[in-house]
């Protein structure tokens, strides 16, 4: 089975390099490049399309569906990574920021650390894994999927998925690294062999 890990089309906030919300809508320039997304997109016949809830990504997935003939299925699984409420509009680079994210690597092992009401490594970890299996189970009926949702999900979701994990160095820094380099718009392509139970990054 193929599965297309596909970034939402760029909002204001964004472009402004501050948190978002779960109903932080596509810009103008977010809906052109997910109008390009499913235009790449219908290289290959894909016979699912699934979205994050987050209105950004849902919105994404309408526009792609409009280009494959589909109806986007919604998944809560594939939202963003829950930031603090406290974080939402603020900026990426504001002081509380770098609290939340080096406290959240430092203690990635920790499961009952939290910053408040953010997800913590073993919340993303818990919803990675039912992701994988909701993915897996899908390979007994479809050939080709594609999943709309947030950068840092996908780019944590993918070692998840390749090597079975996400907190050794050795897969959490290219992981993060990765995040800065997926535009909006942007897809990532893997294969699951239903058979071998491998998956694969075939292109980035």
């Amino acid at each position: 089975m193929d599965v297309y890990l596909v970034r939402h089309g760029e909002t204001a906030l964004n472009r402004a390099h501050r948190h978002q919300f779960p109903n932080t809508p596509l810009s103008e320039e977010g809906r052109r490049q997910a109008e390009e997304a499913g235009k790449r997109l219908t290289s290959c016949s894909h016979d699912l399309l699934i979205a994050s809830t987050y209105t950004r990504a849902a919105e994404t997935a309408c526009i792609i569906g409009t280009h494959l003939s589909l109806t986007p299925e919604p998944q809560d699984i594939f939202h963003e990574i829950r930031r603090s409420t406290s974080l939402r509009g603020k900026s990426h680079f504001h002081p509380k920021t770098f609290w939340y994210v080096l406290n959240m690597l430092l203690r990635r092992r920790n499961s009952t650390w939290h910053l408040e009401d953010a997800e913590n490594f073993a919340d993303i970890l818990k919803r990675g894994e039912a992701a994988r299996i909701y993915l897996e189970e899908l390979a007994e009926s479809h050939t080709s999927v594609v999943v709309v949702s947030h950068a840092v999900f996908i780019q944590l979701f993918i070692p998840l998925l390749v090597h079975k994990d996400v907190r050794t160095w050795k897969e959490l820094i290219p992981a993060l690294l990765h995040v800065g380099t997926m535009n909006n718009g942007d897809a990532v392509h893997l294969d699951f062999d239903v058979t071998t139970g491998v998956w694969r990054v075939l292109e980035r």
